[in-house]
């Protein structure tokens, strides 16, 4: 029946091309998530109906109600409800009625839910205000004219230097500009089109050829402003690059509008109201008191607080008491995306970005003058307040979520405070919260919640009971008290200075509610901090730290509460991440009273409001049911049967992994099914798949290894989608695992999931294996491996689902592991893995007579902690020898470390990870000569061919061979004749169809490209390409694949539409293709790169500092290692050079010479110096504490030692103009091995290059 249904929308959908709407009951849903029931919907039945509407290029119109439209009326658990009544349009319909709603109304006689369209619901205003507030339009940066409107407004000689007035004055002067120079785009398109028509109609000619270029390079640039108008509105930052997606923004625009956009909601009475006057009066109501203080009680707070101990140190308040400077200010506003939304003065990032060099002045006075002097210009702390809908349907106020869109001059303010106070947080906050924090994880948290929950279910009789309690919090960010906060503040210890600025940012806000885009009321709160606000994450983890404390106290107090899974494990009470909160105690009445008064002074004193309906306790072993009921009655929490979902991850899955992960696929389906998606152009779509699609599934794979044929079918929907147009399936013409390969390889670089799962696993493995202390690692130490390591744990008893995922990839960690030595102590030479080579990381040969228990300390030098070389050359083969006198030892005594051997830093990454996964595959199972050596540095080079991401794609597909030429088709059995239906001469298959058609060869002759290789008669397009590639010039080969996709192109137009090709437009279309291509895939405008001033000439130090300027570099078969030391006046106070056979790695050589530079200072007795290098890895290594490179960690540690002797010490990174001295003693110079006290042994050039220094 339902079969029947489909083919007859397939036969009514061939009668029409006009927009076109089906309503009505289906009898089927879409997804999994549209049926309540306790058993699945079969796939099949649902597949069957989306691919009906695919055929159909029907959508999905959406809905405002309840979600089910039907229901079978029985009483639970045989309760089924579906929604099975829905309304289905065409893209031209909805592009017709943008403002369509379908309305599930309420239930009459029926089991049906009645449903409604309505096509335009105008009793509110529409998203578009009458007038339009003002925005920097991003396109308006690449149209000559604005930066000079911008420069020429900007500076204020004669009035009140604020910058409140600067930005309206500029911002009056560019809508002037645009309106009266620019003009509207879509104006400027009709324009262009008129004027290429009617040149269209005159003879060609070389002075008509190149008035269409310049039309064409006209119109180019007005495309790319269009789309980058509906990106910027369209908000998909993950599409960064392709070929045009203009439609794509549009609808993205459209549905989001659409979205956001308020018909109704229910007032505090529950009345439903549409009147814009209600709306408006309900929403600025609810906000009033969102916002408007309870007035907790002082003393009740610092009674509360008490247990808060004084956790900022002196050292950490001296970093907070430090003037900000100028120099912190760039950063701030250099890392905000570019697109981001503005805030009330309409100034998006990007014009910060771009136009530093004229706003930079005036923005770093007034963030400044806030900072270090508490004073703040007028409406510079005014907030919108945008609407993000929390559900699909939303009815209420509450049911929004509030988000501040914040002038980014506040923004940079708030960022430097935040970037500020970050490293001090994570020494305060306690172990358990989890949220924005370097170093922490969200998955530690889930890992620690599902390890914690099976033991609660798995513990058998006898054993004491436990229970588990998950909170929900209403608006948390909203109803922090700022009076708490405050003094959560001071009894930390920040000092005044900065709570006094933290104050001032947080209490100086005033908002305004964004409705359908018009900006209403004006709201004073008294209490809450901004959701949008890059400082409000830091200070709400700290106010919730309180309910840790308290929760800390509560355990002391009372045994009872907390879990405590072996006695070598800690006791877990609760976890924390942001505002989700889980608790864990004995399944007692003493232990659920102490929660309960935990989290009453808490709520009390802090604003915090427990959702009690929406929390839920767990207790899963206790067979006693009226006993449980009082447990729930004693902290005012429903009793459920499972926890749900814990951050977005099941909390328990039991024996079908399938169905615990079903919503993954749910999901997919859901972005693919979104229309607008068919609007996304191939190469659209092969950024939406790897940043969007297979990162759907990515948040599940980091905890839990996914079964092999939900993996399957997930790739099943994206391999669908790639190949389906506009929602139209089509033919696979390669398999999914082939466009897994990596680009290098022939492939598209898609993700192949089990892989990536695994590597996404070992990820969590390496975090457990580096932070043993963690919480995590602890409770799986006590758990699963007390007497042993990670490495060498088994599954144990009763593992979890979770355990055994982890050890799946745990195999993938080893192979990548290796030993760094640094004292030796730890490593054995023969067993441990400690070679740094690709392959094998364990010496090659093994002799019998020496014991098996040598260390590699054996092989060091006590004394100058250098290698034995003599030892190792004759213990070793050469090649083991080799790689082990290759290894950099430091001076000091610095422990063992293992690394991973695939990341120049030593640190697991996922990519990494997967690029060795991948590649043991490979091993495995090798590839065909696409992805061979051989042609990896020929793909490499395709894909960065300045050209359309679509020639490039079409480029990949004729290398490949799948071409849908007849000679392809007919090998698929797709048709049975192989002869070319234009020419009726030869086979089509792709020479003939690219080079050797007639018409083809026409084009090729008149685009003056050798005709003797073109023609090559090759087996594989591959060579054919790869042959081309090599024998023309870059420009050539631009133009060959140009004219391969052009007439490609031509002959489809042939054979679809009956077209006539004409071969001297061919020709003029790829000659000006050529000549425009090389900007048309880059539409969005880059901010111009702005940085604080590096030094570009050797200065001076300051008086009583001393310099040392150090450099190295290879001459021949050795490295040199020199630098200068001056004193404040630049007199030269001594020099090295050092030479090292054999040669070093570069970055290795500037190490040495760092080091060098500081033993030199330090034998000189120096107290004060400035270490000068122009390697900036190095600088910023021993400057933010970052490890770049981990065979040079001993060195590091040397460095980072001998500066802690200096009394003062800075190290900055110079041009090599600034450090030109020490540059010409390591690596112009010949060779000068030894030191000295002056410059009088130096070379002339040296000395010449001293005296331009100190001029």
């Amino acid at each position: 029946m339902r079969s029947s249904s489909w083919n007859l929308l397939r036969q009514l959908r061939l009668h029409s091309t006009q927009p076109w709407i089906v309503a009505g009951d289906f009898n089927e849903v879409m997804i999994q998530s549209e049926v309540d029931s306790s058993h699945l919907r079969p796939q099949a039945q649902m597949q069957s109906f989306r691919l009906t509407l695919s055929d159909c290029e029907l959508h999905d119109l959406g809905y405002d109600g309840f979600p089910f439209t039907w229901c079978n009326n029985r009483k639970a658990p045989d309760t089924v409800r579906a929604r099975l009544d829905r309304a289905i349009a065409t893209q031209p319909w909805s592009q017709l009625y943008p403002k369509a709603v379908v309305k599930h109304l309420s239930h009459g006689s029926s089991d049906h839910l009645p449903i409604l369209i309505v096509l335009d619901p105008n009793t509110l205003p529409s998203s578009r205000p009458l007038r339009k507030r003002f925005r920097f339009e991003a396109f308006w940066a690449s149209i000559p004219g604005c930066e000079e409107v911008i420069k020429q407004t900007w500076p204020l000689p004669h009035t009140p230097d604020t910058l409140n007035r600067r930005i309206q004055n500029t911002r009056i002067s560019l809508l002037k500009w645009y309106q009266d120079k620019v003009g509207p785009i879509k104006t400027r398109l009709r324009r262009l089109a008129q004027e290429l028509d009617a040149l269209s109609k005159l003879s060609i000619t070389d002075a008509t050829q190149a008035s269409e270029r310049h039309l064409k390079d006209e119109q180019e640039s007005l495309w790319k402003q269009e789309e980058l108008y509906w990106k910027q509105r369209g908000k998909a930052h993950w599409l960064r690059c392709g070929d045009r997606n203009t439609a794509f923004f549009h609808a993205s625009a459209t549905e989001k509008r659409t979205q956001n956009r308020i018909k109704g909601i229910k007032n505090l009475h529950g009345h439903w109201v549409t009147l814009v006057s209600d709306v408006r009066s309900t929403f600025l109501s609810y906000f009033q008191h969102l916002f408007a203080s309870s007035l907790p009680d002082p003393i009740q707070i610092d009674r509360t607080l008490a247990v808060i101990p004084r956790t900022v140190t002196d050292s950490m308040r001296s970093v907070l008491e430090r003037p900000y400077t100028a120099a912190e200010v760039w950063p701030a506003i250099r890392n905000m995306k570019p697109l981001s939304s503005p805030g009330p003065d309409g100034l998006p990032p990007l014009f910060y970005q771009k136009y530093w060099s004229t706003v930079g002045p005036a923005t770093v006075r007034a963030v400044l003058h806030l900072l270090n002097h508490g004073s703040m210009e007028s409406r510079m702390n005014h907030s919108f307040i945008v609407l993000i809908p929390k559900v699909s349907d939303p009815q209420e106020p509450a049911h929004y979520r509030p988000i501040s869109l914040s002038n980014v001059v506040y923004k940079i303010a708030s960022k430097m405070v935040a970037t500020r106070i970050k490293p001090i947080m994570e020494k305060i906050i306690s172990k358990e919260q989890a949220a924005f924090l370097s170093g922490r994880s969200i998955t530690d948290n889930i890992l620690m919640a599902y390890e914690l929950n099976h033991s609660i279910k798995t513990s058998r009789r006898g054993e004491p009971r436990y229970g588990a309690l998950k909170l929900d919090v209403s608006k948390a960010f909203d109803r922090i008290e700022w009076t708490f906060l405050e003094k959560v503040l001071r009894c930390h210890g920040f000092p005044s200075s900065t709570i006094r600025t933290i104050m001032l940012c947080v209490t100086t806000v005033t908002y305004s509610v964004m409705i359908n885009g018009v900006p209403e009321g004006n709201i004073i709160p008294t209490r809450g901090i901004r959701q949008g606000d890059p400082l409000s994450p830091y200070l709400f983890i700290l106010c919730s730290d309180t309910l840790s404390r308290l929760l800390h106290a509560e355990c002391d107090r009372n045994s009872e509460i907390g879990f405590q899974l072996s006695p070598t494990t800690p006791k877990i009470s609760h976890l924390l991440f942001a505002d989700d909160t889980l608790i864990f105690s004995s399944a007692t009445l003493a232990a659920m009273r102490g929660i309960d008064g935990v989290l009453s002074s808490y709520a009390a004193v802090s604003g915090q409001m427990i959702n009690l309906e929406k929390s839920v306790l767990v207790i899963p072993s206790e067979p006693d049911a009226q006993y449980t009921h009082l447990l729930s009655e004693a902290v005012g929490v429903p009793l459920t049967e499972t926890l749900g979902r814990y951050l977005g991850l099941p909390s328990m899955v039991g024996l079908s992994k399938k169905a615990a992960f079903r919503n993954l696929k749910d999901r997919i389906h859901s972005r693919i099914l979104h229309w607008h998606t068919k609007f996304l152009s191939k190469a659209g779509k092969m950024v939406l798949i790897k940043s969007v699609l297979q990162a759907i599934p990515a948040y599940s794979m980091q905890c839990f290894k996914l079964p092999a044929s939900l993996i399957a079918e997930l790739n099943g929907l994206l391999s669908s989608f790639w190949w389906d147009d506009r929602g139209k399936p089509k033919m696979h013409l390669l398999a999914w695992d082939k466009l897994c390969r990596a680009t290098v390889h022939g492939g598209l670089g898609f993700r192949n999931l089990a892989i990536f799962n695994k590597a996404l696993l070992a990820k969590q493995c390496w975090r457990i294996l580096m932070k043993p202390d963690s919480l995590l690692a602890q409770l799986l130490k006590g758990k699963y491996y007390r007497n042993t390591s990670f490495l060498c744990a088994s599954l144990g008893r009763s593992p979890s689902f979770t355990w055994r995922s982890l050890l799946t990839a745990r195999e993938l960690l080893v192979s990548g592991l290796r030993w760094c030595p640094g004292d030796g102590s730890q490593i054995n030479i023969w067993s441990s893995p400690w070679l740094p080579r690709m392959g094998f990381f364990k010496p090659i040969y093994k002799r019998p007579e020496l014991p098996p228990t040598l260390r590699v300390s054996d092989l060091i030098n006590p004394g100058t902690r250098d290698w034995n070389r003599s030892l190792i050359r004759h213990l070793f083969l050469p090649i083991d020898a080799s790689s082990i006198l290759s290894i950099p030892l430091g001076t000091g005594r610095h422990p063992d470390r293992l690394i991973w051997h695939f990341s120049k830093d030593g640190a697991y990454s996922v990519k990494s990870g997967y690029k060795r996964a991948w590649s043991t595959e490979h091993l495995r199972c090798p590839g065909p000569a696409h992805s061979s050596d051989t042609f990896s540095a020929f793909w490499k080079q395709l894909w960065r061919i300045a050209l359309p991401p679509k020639i490039l794609l079409f480029a990949w597909r004729l290398c490949r061979n799948i071409l849908p030429t007849k000679a392809l088709l007919r090998r698929r059995n797709v048709c049975r004749d192989s002869q070319c239906e234009v020419c009726d001469q030869e086979e089509e298959n792709w020479h003939h169809a690219i080079a050797t058609y007639p018409w083809a060869k026409l084009v090729w002759s008149n685009i003056h490209l050798p005709w003797a290789l073109l023609s090559a008669s090759l087996s594989d397009p591959l060579i054919w390409v790869h042959h081309c590639f090599r024998a023309l010039t870059a420009s050539d080969f631009r133009k060959m694949l140009i004219g391969c996709w052009a007439i490609w192109s031509k002959r489809n137009e042939v054979r679809l539409f009956a077209r006539s090709p004409d071969v001297m437009s061919t020709v003029a279309f790829i000659n000006t293709y050529l000549a425009t291509s090389t900007t048309a895939f880059d539409p969005e405008p880059q901010p111009l790169p702005h940085s604080p001033t590096v030094t570009r000439r050797w200065e001076a130090p300051a008086h009583g500092t001393f310099k040392v300027n150090v450099d190295s570099g290879r001459a021949g078969n050795h490295t040199v290692c020199a630098g200068i030391i001056r004193d404040d006046r630049g007199k030269c106070v001594g020099w090295f050079s050092k030479t090292s056979f054999p040669p070093l790695d570069p970055e290795h050589g500037e190490y040495l010479a760092a080091k060098s530079g500081l033993e030199f200072a330090r034998f000189l007795g120096l107290q004060a110096v400035t270490l000068e290098s122009d390697c900036l890895t190095l600088v910023s290594a021993v400057n933010e504490n970052v490890m770049h490179n981990a065979s040079l960690f001993n060195i590091l540690n040397d460095i980072t030692a001998l500066l802690a002797t200096f009394d003062t010490y800075h190290v900055i990174f110079v041009r090599r103009q600034a450090n030109n001295a020490a540059h010409l003693l390591g690596k112009v110079v010949s060779p000068l091995t030894g030191f000295g006290f002056d410059d009088s042994l130096l070379p002339s050039v040296v000395k010449h290059q001293l005296y331009i220094d100190s001029q």
